[in-house]
């Protein structure tokens, strides 16, 4: 997708003698892309809550199995702050995409094709994009950090999901 706006969109104004046409491809490569950004951003908030009451679920079952079991022990819970760190994390980055993309599709975009104070909207546009990138570079970044140090953790040829 970022192709899109730092490729794309300035090769088409470059290559295309009627600026208007280069404009109109441009809106809806960019409507595309807010379209998408929202469907993923909605789509990594469903699966953080789908998987966070799933991990919940299991954990008690596991509990109450282990406390059937032996009594005496404490129950082994899979769940540390530093899991509940990561989830409100990305929850909460994964939930200002979503609010970034909607913003772009239903304020941004139409004021654009409006063509009111089209430098100010378009200037607008490119800030929320550039807050998209951040916002998703951040999140890949944390957690492939997470991922690989919680597979040195394990010990050589094992593989879990």
């Amino acid at each position: 997708m970022g192709a899109i706006g730092a490729v794309v969109v300035p090769l088409l104004f470059s290559v295309l003698d009627a600026k208007p046409l280069a404009g109109g491809i441009a809106a809806k490569l960019f409507i595309w892309m807010s379209q998408l950004s929202a469907f993923c951003a909605l789509l990594a908030l469903v699966c953080l809550v789908w998987v966070r009451v799933k991990n919940a679920h299991l954990l008690d079952q596991k509990s109450h199995q282990e406390s059937n079991l032996e009594p005496h022990l404490e129950p082994n819970h899979v769940s540390t702050f530093e899991d509940s760190k990561a989830f409100a994390f990305n929850l909460l980055w994964s939930g200002l995409a979503l609010l970034v993309s909607l913003g772009m599709l239903f304020l941004i975009i139409p004021k654009i094709q409006l063509g009111e104070h089209r430098a100010l909207w378009h200037g607008l546009g490119s800030g929320a994009y550039g807050i998209l990138w951040i916002l998703s570079g951040v999140l890949l970044i944390k957690d492939a950090k997470r991922s690989f140090a919680s597979s040195k953790a394990r010990p050589l040829g094992h593989w879990s999901p």
